[in-house]
This record gives structure tokens, C-alpha cells and sequence, in this order.
């Protein structure tokens, strides 16, 4: 995948820069925060974690008085690397 591949597939520039903010959100979290639909956040997703910008990890929380596992994304160190750049485009921009 190139950069136009990327910036072209709706959702996966916001989902990297949403990720660099806030490090670790749910599917739910980054879809709202990002605006898109279930279909295209999983469509981007999917995208970004084969090219290995993105990974999931299953985190427990204790929440109401019960040990919860909840699915995570993150960024790998490629993805991290890869929201830096775009930050500081944005800081240009």
C-alpha cells in the first residue's frame, strides 16, 4: 500500500491520528470519534492492521464490580511512526 491508497480508503488517516492522540480505544470509541460507519471503520481497520500499522490487543478491566476483557487497538511502532508524520503535517497545514 502506498500513501495514496491510504489517504484515498475513507477513515484510515483519522484512525491513525485518533490512535497517535489517545494511544488505545475500543472500536466503539474510534468510530465515534472518527465519524464513520461500522462498515468502514472495519473495513479500514482490517487495511491497516495487514499492513501492520495497526494491532489489537484484549485488555481486562474491572468495571461495575466484574472483570471485563475489552478488544483494544493501538498502534505498532510502524503506525506510531507513521501518526507522527502526519501530525506534523497537519501542524503545516
Amino acid at each position: 500500500m502506498n500513501i495514496t491508497s491510504l489517504a484515498r480508503t475513507k477513515g484510515m488517516l483519522e484512525i491513525i491520528l485518533v490512535l497517535k492522540k489517545d494511544t488505545a480505544l475500543t472500536s466503539s470509541d474510534i468510530i465515534n470519534r472518527v465519524s464513520i460507519s461500522r462498515d468502514t471503520f472495519y473495513r479500514a481497520i482490517e487495511q491497516l492492521r495487514d499492513i501492520g500499522v495497526v494491532k489489537r490487543d484484549i485488555v481486562r478491566k474491572h468495571v461495575d464490580g466484574a472483570d471485563r476483557d475489552f478488544l483494544m487497538w493501538t498502534l505498532t511502532t510502524t503506525g506510531a511512526k507513521i501518526g507522527m508524520h502526519l501530525d506534523d503535517i497537519q501542524k503545516l497545514l
